[in-house]
């Protein structure tokens, strides 16, 4: 066991739109009850997020989605967390193997229920602190048909939930779905939330695209072509929703109509695995959109129809190491 004290700063630079400078402090205790279980208990972890070098096209952004601005604020993040992990994929010689992790993630619940004791106010050093739960659950199996091949498959469930003080969760703590960790035939934070229909200007779609329910699966099969080269055929399917409902983006709410919401693309990959690294590319061509495509349905149906329709929805992505 052993004790872990972590001060880490985080700059995201959107240079046509903010600067937003994420600060944070936390004090954590890791374990392994085995040498396939790892956890960690997180009693303090303070997050201070401050948003600047705000563009006019970004305020014009925020202006529009009272919702979405409210993610954006400055405030304070104090929570606790907890995650266990069981892991047996380093049996290299068994044939089935098993990856299950769970994240549990609590925000201003002791210093809500403080002021509400004795102050009744809402905010510390002047501002606005977050209050949510958020879980994640991320079970993997895989199974080695051969010696040389491997069919892995992963499900992925993750819900956050504001309340109190938030109407949403802080753009740090949100979800989003597509790019070459997640749904790879869609580009990276271009899925939902729900079945919201981005509009034609595409610059600024990524702010609204993200959401406080992530539902995904994904199954892929792997096998060697050439010396470290390896192949990959797989399909993901999943998106994001929002907890409650937006006036600004419709349709994004989280329903007992989620099912219809899927997003669910295929492709193929090649991967350069030298052991301590592996460099990935792997192509995805969506087939069925969250949204009504074309004639009233959700399905693809022009296929690799023309030279055109490949350039225009083949999805390309490169990346370091698998995607799970």
């Amino acid at each position: 066991p052993k004790t872990q004290l972590q001060l880490n700063y985080t700059l995201q630079n959107r240079t046509q739109f903010y600067k937003l400078n994420s600060y944070l402090a936390a004090l954590s205790y890791q374990w392994n009850s085995s040498n396939r279980i790892y956890q960690e208990f997180s009693p303090v972890s303070l997050n201070y997020t401050l948003v600047g070098n705000e563009s006019d096209a970004f305020k014009d952004v925020l202006d529009a989605n009272p919702f979405l601005a409210r993610s954006f604020e400055n405030q304070f993040i104090p929570g606790s967390g907890y995650s266990f992990q069981f892991s047996d994929l380093g049996k290299k010689t068994s044939k089935h193997t098993f990856y299950l992790s769970f994240t549990a993630d609590l925000a201003g619940n002791l210093i809500g229920a403080t002021q509400a004791l004795l102050t009744g106010g809402n905010e510390i050093l002047g501002l606005p602190y977050a209050q949510f739960a958020k879980a994640d659950v991320d079970f993997r199996y895989n199974l080695n048909p051969t010696k040389n091949t491997k069919w892995v498959s992963r499900v992925f469930m993750g819900v956050g939930l504001p309340y109190g003080n938030s109407s949403s969760l802080p753009y740090v703590k949100q979800y989003f779905a597509g790019g070459p960790s997640s749904i790879r035939a869609f580009q990276v934070r271009s899925l939902g939330p729900g079945a919201y229909v981005p509009p034609n200007n595409t610059s600024t779609n990524f702010f609204d695209q993200a959401g406080d329910i992530r539902l995904e699966a994904n199954t892929e099969y792997r096998f060697p072509l050439v010396s470290y080269l390896q192949g990959a055929v797989f399909i993901d399917a999943g998106n994001i929703w929002l907890a409650n409902e937006n006036d600004a983006i419709p349709d994004s709410r989280f329903t007992k109509d989620w099912n219809e919401q899927i997003a669910i693309g295929s492709g193929f990959g090649l991967r350069l695995d030298i052991d301590f690294l592996v460099v990935r590319f792997d192509a995805g061509v969506p087939l069925r959109y969250p949204y009504e495509y074309a004639n009233n349905s959700h399905w693809q149906s022009e296929l690799f129809s023309s030279w055109a329709w490949t350039t225009d929805n083949v999805v390309l992505n490169f990346a370091i190491g698998y995607p799970f």
